[in-house]
């Protein structure tokens, strides 16, 4: 019993360190003009992929992140209670709406891919941003006008939080280190993952009027293709990381609110295409897969009859037929 506890104790720790040094990383990401909100919020994203691995246990390391993440902004304890308790409460949300949907921490069905977009980052998040943008109002933290402004500020910082960080981290839980280790398979991930931060920096900081960031998807769709979710999930949030830093700390040009829903938009289809596509070659695979070994199982099973079976039977004698050729499997 003393081991169980121990182990939660130290899953709890793990969880909240994880979660304060990401939120505090995020600071990279903050909105111009919003004070309690940033452009992706990275621990929205880790959280979710904490609950959902070990389970609600980790609930409370999670809120003593977030705690933690306020009182180093210099909130009073009561202000930080409140906002990390407004925030984290919302991750538990999003754990009972994916539980409820059957969502597979595998993430290799694009069913699981629908419910963590809708269900998590969609639905799961809007708890969150309104009782925290509430908290923040009633707080005398911000003014009410600035209610509707904020909450879909914050909504989107912790969808888009959800959508790069938790596939990334529920995929790198199941890699293993491949028996076969091909040196030119390696060769192109690390050529991937060179030519999407190349990519990214040319069209997001030399590129000052923004309209090339289109070109950020050839490398995506490249990773997704060819490695799946392995790959894809950290091209994706390299590129969301890059973009969001690049842009919101550009001197020589600020972000415009005409601009910062472009950008939105941008990055959430930037991560739905990557997510889809790399799912999809998944289940793609696994079904070819499928079809292969129930021809293998097929041909054995023909071999047997064949090898074992009375040559004048006619069920032997379809089955010769149909093996050769001669006639269709319902003729």
């Amino acid at each position: 019993m003393f081991r169980k506890f121990l182990i939660i104790g130290l899953q709890n720790l793990a969880a909240g360190a994880a979660y304060f040094a990401v939120g505090i990383l995020g600071k990279l990401h903050e909105f111009a003009g919003y004070e309690f909100t940033r452009a992706l919020f990275l621990g929205a994203g880790l959280a979710v992929a904490a609950l959902m691995v070990f389970g609600v246990k980790v609930w409370p390391g999670i809120f003593l992140g977030a705690f933690m993440i306020a009182l180093s902004l210099g909130r009073t304890p009561t202000v930080g209670a409140a906002l990390g308790g407004a925030t984290s409460v919302t991750y538990l949300v999003a754990y009972l709406l994916l539980r409820r949907a059957d969502f597979n921490v595998r993430l290799d069905r694009v069913k699981d891919v629908f419910s963590l977009v809708v269900l998590a980052a969609g639905l799961g998040m809007i708890p969150a941003a309104v009782i925290r943008t509430s908290a923040i109002v009633l707080l005398g933290l911000s003014p009410g006008g600035d209610f509707l402004n904020l909450t879909l500020a914050t909504w989107v910082s912790l969808a888009m939080g959800v959508l790069v960080v938790a596939p990334a981290l529920l995929v790198a839980r199941k890699m293993r280190w491949p028996s076969r280790l091909r040196p030119y398979r390696v060769a192109e991930a690390v050529l991937l993952l060179a030519a999407t931060a190349t990519v990214t920096l040319v069209v997001t900081h030399a590129n000052s009027d923004r309209e090339l960031l289109f070109l950020v998807f050839p490398p995506l769709i490249w990773a997704a293709w060819r490695f799946q979710l392995s790959v894809s999930a950290l091209c994706n949030l390299m590129v969301s990381s890059m973009v969001v830093y690049l842009v919101f700390n550009d001197p020589a040009r600020p972000v415009t609110d005409s601009e910062l829903i472009t950008l939105g938009a941008f990055l959430v289809t930037v991560s739905l295409s990557s997510i889809f596509l790399a799912v999809a070659v998944t289940e793609r695979n696994r079904a070819y897969d499928r079809i292969g070994n129930a021809t293998i199982e097929l041909a054995s099973a023909l071999r047997k009859l064949d090898d074992r079976g009375d040559p004048e039977d006619p069920l032997v004698h379809r089955a010769r037929r149909w093996r050769d050729g001669q006639n269709g499997p319902h003729d």
